[in-house]
């Protein structure tokens, strides 16, 4: 038997015929229970990146497939690109978070090879699995002179602190500025989030 899957846009829904058999394809919602088992962790307090090569990182963690992507980036202008074997660019299921009772949240660790960064991003959706909002925990880029760290936790149920720290060295002269923002992610009781940010340190380094 051969079978043949598209992936029909957010906006474009619609039934692909297999041998006869229609089959309606909907990659515009996450089931959360389906996907249960795949998930490393289960409700961290406090996030920042691992030290696990990019290459390796699929021995650790449960990669997304296309179809599983899709369902929770709810957006069909972003690629996966994850099809290769050889492909770097990344996507894992990493924890679930129980938060929110009245909600599903997850978060999802990234890799992308071609902007040198990598993180984990905070995703909530409705019970009936769509996304309302998402919010970076975590991540680090780094290229030449430049690098940026962010770490965090939570302080209660509805506010994230990030730690924001980057680094930038002024042309040939090696002398860097580093500077360490702030960030407050709060998350309102219908699962959208607010973000303010103060910056809170800058030095100079040789």
């Amino acid at each position: 038997m051969i079978i043949i899957i598209s992936f029909l846009s957010c906006k474009n829904k619609g039934k692909e015929k297999i041998e006869n058999s229609e089959i309606k394809i909907d990659t515009c919602s996450f089931d959360l229970n389906v996907n249960k088992h795949k998930f490393k962790f289960e409700h961290l307090e406090s996030f920042s990146m691992d030290s696990i090569d990019w290459g390796k990182r699929k021995n650790h963690y449960h990669k997304l497939t296309e179809s599983e992507f899709f369902s929770v980036y709810q957006d069909t202008s972003i690629n996966y690109q994850g099809v290769s074997d050889q492909s770097i660019d990344l996507d894992f299921f990493y924890s679930i978070q129980n938060r929110n009772s009245e909600l599903k949240e997850v978060t999802i660790l990234w890799q992308r090879e071609g902007e040198y960064c990598e993180g984990i991003t905070y995703y909530i959706f409705d019970k009936k699995g769509k996304i309302i909002d998402r919010f970076p925990v975590a991540g680090s880029c780094g290229d030449g002179g430049y690098y940026d760290e962010k770490y965090g936790e939570f302080l209660n149920d509805s506010v994230y602190k990030m730690t924001y720290e980057d680094y930038n060295e002024r042309d040939e002269s090696k002398i860097g500025i580093k500077r360490v923002f702030e960030r407050i992610y709060t998350i309102s009781k219908k699962g959208k989030v607010k973000m303010s940010e103060k910056l809170i340190l800058t030095d100079t380094l040789k």
